[in-house]
């Protein structure tokens, strides 16, 4: 009898003891940051794990693509804008038997270029211009005898356009002659488009 309660006391000793060494795995909270609140398209979005209790993340980038790193860099197409873009973060456990995950959608804004209108050989009066049916205010067309070398040159016409496809309606008198047009230019991000609008 006194053997069968040592040995019984051996058991609940030993099972006591292999109880407490089992250690549980902790559920990750996945999370990450942005190092900017909102982009402008063109931009690079640097994303940043900061999940806890994961061993293991995946990104899952607005393209499509995944990247298993802590820190993610991504361009942004230049020609984009007033779009939120999703990432996707997967926070994975050591064991790789749990996970969380976050989604967050990241405003980007539209890129802008400069549109440089003139006119090479004409003079012109009551000018109407007008961008994707939007008439731009007090629109005028420099008469020069070239193409300016840059949107940023001094003496022609410039405006500030969101990146895109976009198109171009103009017209105007020289002397008693009447004169329009039709054009399609795509800007981009920084871009610069010049114009002959003959």
């Amino acid at each position: 009898m006194k053997n069968i309660l040592i040995l019984l006391l051996a058991v609940l000793f030993v099972t006591c003891k292999k109880e407490s060494e089992i250690v549980t795995e902790s559920l990750p909270v996945a999370n990450f940051t942005t190092d900017k609140v909102e982009y402008d398209a063109g931009d690079v979005m640097i994303l940043t794990n900061t999940s806890s209790n994961a061993d293991n993340v995946r990104f899952t980038l607005p393209n499509g693509t995944t990247s298993r790193n802590a820190s993610v860099s991504y361009s942004i197409d230049p020609l984009i804008g007033n779009v939120n873009l999703i990432v996707k973060l997967e926070a994975i456990s050591k064991s790789g038997t749990k996970s969380d995950y976050i989604i967050k959608g990241i405003h980007i804004n539209p890129g802008k270029g400069i549109l440089t209108l003139y006119s090479s050989f004409r003079q012109a009066t009551n000018v109407q211009i007008s961008i994707d049916g939007n008439a731009v205010a007090n629109a005028n067309l420099d008469y020069t005898l070239g193409m300016p070398s840059d949107c940023n040159q001094s003496g022609y016409s410039s405006y500030t356009v969101v990146a895109g496809v976009h198109s171009l309606y103009y017209s105007y008198y020289s002397g008693t002659q009447y004169f329009y047009g039709t054009k399609s230019f795509t800007m981009t991000t920084g871009g610069c488009e010049i114009i002959n609008c003959n």
